[in-house]
């Protein structure tokens, strides 16, 4: 046999391979699975969407943030974080997510703590976006200012196209967050926004802009529970999301 005609039919069994994966995945994917941020609260890569958990749903997940995307300590160490999130009601979200810097040469006790709060003000219809409100690192009142770094406020609208019989769902977002809560760094001051397209709700890809620069990523969602998220901040550090996401029994 030539190489020619081994390498054709290790060719075809590759394709007929990944074929098969995508057929498997999207019969297990039977819901829509919403991107989880890097901060843990429902959205894009780093920016919110008014897109939420549902009623009784609860995330949890674990993350790797490249050492030039470090807001604490920018090209110095790398980061992890680890966050859980809950639709406490139809209209509410709540987050927490604890974060660490690896090979960190001072004591860093569990790490830097922030929680997230989102409530929706309206919900999608076939011709309206929904409209979501929210804050990130938001306990300044309570605590030093110097050690908030993640503060945010903002709102947000999103609103979903489905393209090709419904096999391809096109989310657009856009939002505005200010800075008028004191904190030692503020994330999303200005106009962000982004979009994400999903095929067949087991394959997206994820482009925004979060009011500084531009990142990008690529989810896999497996057995309607697991996320995998490559992400490409400035379309050069890579950092990366791994998912969990189930519904409570009532």
């Amino acid at each position: 046999m030539s190489d020619l005609v081994f390498l054709k039919i290790e060719y075809d069994k590759f394709i007929r391979t990944i074929v098969l994966a995508a057929i498997i995945l999207y019969s297990l994917n039977e819901n829509k699975i919403s991107a989880q941020t890097i901060y843990g609260t429902t959205g894009l890569i780093s920016i919110p969407t008014a897109d939420m958990l549902g009623e009784g749903e609860i995330s949890f997940g674990a993350g790797f943030i490249h050492k030039k995307d470090n807001l604490l300590y920018p090209d110095k160490y790398h980061q992890s974080v680890f966050y859980a999130a809950l639709g406490y009601l139809p209209f509410l979200e709540v987050s927490l997510r604890v974060s660490r810097q690896i090979n960190f040469n001072g004591a860093q006790a569990l790490g830097d703590r922030m929680p997230c709060i989102k409530i929706r003000i309206l919900e999608e219809s076939e011709t309206l976006p929904s409209i979501a409100l929210g804050a990130h690192d938001f306990m300044w009142a309570v605590g030093d200012v110097e050690s908030i770094h993640y503060n945010a406020a903002y709102f947000v609208c999103s609103k979903h196209i489905l393209l090709s019989g419904s096999m391809i769902d096109v989310g657009l977002h856009a939002g505005y967050g200010t800075d008028w809560m004191k904190a030692a760094n503020h994330t999303f001051v200005g106009i962000f926004g982004g979009i994400s397209a999903f095929l067949h709700k087991t394959a997206g890809i994820l482009l925004e802009y979060d009011a500084k620069q531009i990142n990008s990523a690529i989810q896999l969602n497996i057995f309607n529970h697991f996320s995998i998220t490559a992400i490409f901040f400035r379309f050069n550090s890579f950092s990366g999301i791994i998912n969990y996401k189930f519904l409570l029994d009532k």
